[in-house]
């Protein structure tokens, strides 16, 4: 009886071990390119970063970016009223100015808001990913990153060229809709997008 049940543990824990394998081999190394500027695994970076992915953008259903970075640890959301109103985001306690924002490897900050960038028409319908990295960047980034950095990355164009658009309706009357014009040929690709 004891040979039988040690029998079957061995085979119960060779067959987990095999299972454990196979699921580590599944998992996808997430990469971020903001931390370093080359790309570099999220777990040997020596800062705190967040990645949100277009799937978990998805799920949200926030039309808004600045909503979607609210539930992120250390961020901190001001807005001025509504959707549309001045809106600022701090990182740990800092300044909005200290936070350094790229949309596609661009610097997006404004000179004339001191420096802050306003996160008050920026739609989460077109984003791919958005990187996070809490903690000070100034040796990478310069003075404007002394909070943090946060990166978003765009959609890019694929294959042909394209016209799309989208309504929704709620409660109180409220509406809201879009189109969005993407054309791509060979060397040129536009991507333009309008919402009410």
């Amino acid at each position: 009886m004891f040979r039988n049940f040690f029998l079957s543990g061995g085979l119960l824990v060779l067959f987990s071990t095999i299972v454990m394998a196979t699921e580590d081999e599944k998992k996808i190394e997430t990469m971020v390119v903001t931390a370093y500027r080359t790309p570099a695994p999220v777990n040997q970076l020596g800062s705190t970063v967040t990645v949100i992915t277009s799937e978990q953008l998805e799920k949200r259903q926030s039309a808004a970016v600045s909503d979607l970075l609210r539930d992120v640890p250390g961020l901190m959301v001001n807005r001025s009223g509504g959707l549309g109103a001045q809106t600022q985001l701090r990182i740990r306690g800092a300044e909005a100015n200290q936070v350094m924002v790229f949309i596609d490897g661009m610097e997006a900050n404004d000179p004339a808001t001191d420096s802050a960038f306003d996160f008050a028409h920026l739609l989460s319908s077109d984003i791919e990913r958005i990187e996070i990295i809490r903690g000070p960047q100034s040796a990478l980034w310069g003075s404007d990153a002394l909070a943090g950095v946060i990166n978003i990355i765009t959609k890019r164009v694929k294959g042909t060229s394209k016209i799309s658009g989208f309504t929704e309706g709620g409660s109180f009357g409220t509406l809201r809709g879009g189109v969005k014009l993407e054309v791509h040929q060979k060397i040129t690709i536009i991507n333009l997008a309008a919402h009410i």
